[in-house]
């Protein structure tokens, strides 16, 4: 019976790629502690991997290019979203800002002398505060990841006991089905807490991004505020996101 019953949890996780501990409890009417039991096993030499909350199917993917690689990639694009998001900012806000080669600018836009609370996991945003005295600098703790220039780890407890009035968020794709997704497992935590916690979530997304769909959600379309970009995507994606009553926001447009 418990053979047959890992099994079968193991067809579930396999089928739908992405499944949170709670679901498999709810699914198969079993306690969480005998989910994880049976998680442990599962996960064992297998393409099924655990993440914050859940477990997925670890496929092989193309690499990822390096963090100066995709820097270089639409750059001055990049520079006018981060420009855009900036606008948003007011005094005294609590922003999170996340690691990623469009958020990298954002401080670079916000006015000099005004007084803002950043929290974040990434080299440069730590680097661009360091001569800023207005802005109360956080730094997520943990290792750093030199492929993200992010810091990672388990500190998903630290991020989880603070406020967040804004969350300024990168990610590697963005699609109707999947929402805005990443690619690396490493921040995922990181990236789930920072869009549970905030007020508001604004995904800065190159219009490259749209239609890409890569290993893991870490945030659905419906919960996204505002995405800052480019190009108007397709009108699937604009309906979707009319029906939310959220905004895309277009770099070049006027407040």
């Amino acid at each position: 019976m418990k053979n047959q019953r890992m099994k079968d949890i193991k067809d579930y996780i396999t089928k739908h790629e992405s499944v949170t501990l709670k679901e498999l409890c709810e699914v198969f009417n079993i306690s969480l502690n005998t989910v994880r039991r049976y998680v442990d096993e599962i996960t064992k030499n297998s393409n099924i991997k655990k993440v914050y909350g859940g477990v997925c199917i670890q496929t092989p993917v193309s690499p990822l290019p390096t963090f100066t690689e995709r820097n270089m990639t639409q750059h001055q694009v990049k520079e006018k979203i981060a420009k855009r998001a900036a606008e948003f900012i007011r005094e005294n806000d609590i922003i999170y800002v996340d690691s990623g080669t469009t958020t990298m600018h954002l401080l670079d836009y916000i006015p000099s002398q005004m007084p803002v609370t950043v929290i974040t996991n990434s080299y440069h945003i730590v680097h661009a505060a360091i001569n800023r005295p207005e802005i109360a600098l956080i730094v997520v703790p943990g290792m750093l990841d030199r492929r993200t220039l992010s810091f990672t780890g388990e500190n998903f407890q630290f991020l989880d006991s603070l406020n967040i009035h804004k969350s300024f968020m990168a990610c590697t794709g963005i699609s109707v089905p999947d929402g805005a997704t990443n690619s690396f497992s490493a921040e995922y935590g990181n990236k789930k807490i920072a869009v549970r916690k905030a007020d508001q979530i604004f995904l800065m997304a190159d219009s490259s991004k749209f239609g890409v769909s890569t290993l893991m959600t870490y945030c659905p379309l419906s919960d996204i505020d505002y995405i800052i970009t480019d190009k108007m995507p397709d009108h699937q994606f604009v309906q979707a996101i009319s029906e939310y009553d959220h905004s895309i926001i277009l770099c070049e447009d006027e407040m």
